[in-house]
């Protein structure tokens, strides 16, 4: 099962799945596809790491 969390753009507010491997390596920038804003995750908005976060959201 992959590892799933929701992550908030800090510009423009649109929450998005991210997979895990990405928060991992620290230099990696988010990318949110509603504004294409890139950002690393210390400045995402909010950051939701529960399991069932990422998973409701695409349900």
């Amino acid at each position: 099962m992959e590892r799933l969390f929701m992550a908030e753009c800090p510009v423009c507010h649109q929450s998005f799945a991210c997979h895990y491997d990405e928060m991992r390596h620290s230099k990696v920038k988010l990318f949110c596809p509603s504004c294409r804003h890139r950002f690393v995750p210390e400045e995402a908005a909010s950051l939701d790491e529960r399991p069932d976060a990422a998973r409701a959201s695409t349900d």
